[in-house]
């Protein structure tokens, strides 16, 4: 989160996709796995065309054949959010949902939920300041 593949002195994709292909083939033998890709602070993505590159990257990926969920966390509002990823495969890609970042960022949860409902594949419950 503090130096993504995607922001300063990017990363070239093919070795970025190669960390992610390493991260989930652990899932074959570790049994399933949630890979929480944070895209906000630090890491966030100016524009939701940017937030659909990275995404595309992950596309690439071929997670199919292994037990593995990518959940984006992001500081996007939930309507954007469900927008870049309603057309994704809901079995290996969803969100995680940070419950202190929806304060931070002056989110509604109830609203969150229910824009967002079964694409929420994680939560995070923490405290942040407001």
């Amino acid at each position: 989160m503090e130096n993504p593949p995607w922001k300063k002195n990017p990363l070239p994709n093919e070795v970025v996709r190669n960390i992610f292909s390493n991260l989930i083939t652990l899932s074959d033998t570790s049994g399933p796995l949630i890979l929480v890709v944070p895209i906000l602070d630090n890491s966030s993505l100016p524009s939701a065309k940017e937030f659909e590159l990275t995404i595309e990257m992950f596309e690439k990926l071929h997670i199919n054949r292994f037990p593995v969920k990518i959940a984006f966390e992001s500081d996007l509002e939930p309507e954007i959010l469900f927008g870049l990823i309603k057309g994704l495969d809901h079995e290996k890609f969803g969100v995680n949902l940070d419950l202190g970042n929806s304060a931070a960022y002056g989110f509604n949860p109830v609203g969150e939920i229910e824009i967002l409902g079964k694409r929420i594949v994680n939560i995070h419950l923490k405290d942040r300041p407001l």
